[in-house]
């Protein structure tokens, strides 16, 4: 029962508390975010949530999977190139991390938002054996997401998979990453427009040559699962998980 209450602490050498606190310390200035090792944070956070996923608490999952999406999201967003001052930044990459730093707020507003989605899950009251999350049923306050039939554990052990399956990536030059994540949702979506059967997670994670641009997919699906633009489903446990544009799912056409 202990390992229900157990929460994921970040500890660096600037930092030590919980994603909560780092995205806070973040959005106060306490922690420059070129600080922040992600690597490091998300290795040991996919190690708790593994060791602990057969009886972990579903509103601990939550928080923690949220807070550490955000850090990833700001961490990622930062290192991709704005394509639009890309000379710009291969004569003076220094003044443009500068500009980037800068603009860290327009990565922290999506802290309110992503803040929902653990307001709405604390909300809910799940058994620890049935963790799955159909969205939009019996809440009062209507949050704009659709995840529909998906299990946590299942999801984890997908993105486990993913990430240690990817053989050991040689350096490429920040420069020549030219991906983000409005891209991603973009090129999401054209696949899905074409394939209304669905797509499998694994199929998405396939098509990332770097362990950054799995992240980058990761949460352009994210984001438009948010935007109700797509929808996702399970058949059954450990199950491929498929996703679907908005409509074209058959669970969507029965309703």
């Amino acid at each position: 029962m202990s390992s229900m209450n157990t929460k994921f602490k970040i500890k660096f050498e600037k930092f030590e508390g919980s994603a909560n606190e780092l995205v806070r310390s973040i959005k106060e200035n306490i922690i420059d975010i070129n600080h922040v090792p992600i690597v490091e944070i998300l290795n040991n956070f996919l190690e708790f949530l593994f060791k602990n996923r057969g009886s972990i608490d579903i509103d601990v999952a939550s928080e923690t999977i949220t807070n550490a999406a955000i850090i990833l999201k700001m961490k990622s967003e930062q290192l991709l190139p704005d394509l639009k001052n890309k000379n710009e930044v291969e004569n003076d990459e220094e003044k443009e991390d500068e500009r980037i730093l800068d603009n860290k707020d327009v990565y922290l507003k999506e802290y309110n938002k992503y803040q929902k989605i653990v307001k709405y899950l604390n909300q809910k009251k799940y058994n620890q054996d049935d963790i799955f999350f159909p969205f939009g049923k019996n809440n009062d306050e209507k949050i704009d997401i659709e995840i529909q039939e998906v299990d946590l554990a299942d999801l984890l052990s997908a993105l486990e998979k993913v990430l240690k399956n990817k053989k050991k990536e040689e350096f490429v030059s920040i420069k020549r990453r030219t991906f983000t994540v409005a891209t991603k949702m973009n090129e999401i979506l054209d696949i899905l427009k074409y394939n209304k059967e669905g797509i499998s997670f694994d199929y998405f994670m396939e098509t990332a040559q770097t362990k950054l641009e799995i992240i980058v997919i990761f949460l352009a699906l994210l984001e438009l699962i948010y935007y109700k633009k797509i929808v996702c489903h399970q058949n059954g446990n450990f199950g491929r998980i498929i996703f679907y544009l908005k409509g074209d799912d058959l669970h969507s056409k029965k309703n």
